[in-house]
């Protein structure tokens, strides 16, 4: 039987490791403007960017079913095109390598169905300011200005 896996799905880490060279982190929202749909967010760096090949971490997932995902993938072709980024700033391989056990310690919900990807970013971004990652002004203009991040809400 043929798999059913996409190659967005596959994870490439063993092919396109990360190196210790400086690198410019994204934070990537679905759709190409804000609107009063919930975007899906990510944070990623690119491995290979000639071979479309970025480390991704996120929350994926939908309500009441979500789980942490750290892996690298192949972008595709359209996701520049149908996709807004914003950079966060740059980043050391120890910085990223903090940003993966940060992420992997946000404390999240699995079974939610009140907190996302949006709120689960909004933790793992305040966790990066606190570490000085990434500055406090960057977390206020992607949190005002360009996405929602909104801040958790209590379980029903």
């Amino acid at each position: 039987m043929a798999s059913s896996r996409h190659f967005s799905d596959m994870n490439f880490s063993s092919a396109y490791p990360d190196n210790n060279s400086t690198k410019e982190l994204f934070l990537q929202a679905g759709g190409r403007k804000a609107s009063d749909v919930p975007r899906h967010v990510l944070l990623f760096w690119w491995n290979n960017q000639s071979s479309n090949m970025r480390e991704i971490v996120q929350l994926k997932g939908i309500s009441g079913r979500y789980t942490y995902d750290h892996r690298v993938q192949m972008s595709s072709p359209t996701s520049e095109m149908n996709n807004e980024r914003w950079s966060l700033g740059m980043a050391t391989r120890a910085a990223r390598n903090r940003i993966i056990e940060i992420a992997a310690a946000v404390p999240f919900n699995p079974r939610s169905t009140v907190n996302d990807c949006r709120v689960w970013m909004r933790l793992l971004l305040e966790a990066m300011v606190q570490e000085h990652i990434i500055t406090q002004e960057k977390f206020d203009e992607i949190d005002r200005v360009q996405i929602p991040l909104p801040r958790p809400a209590p379980e029903v």
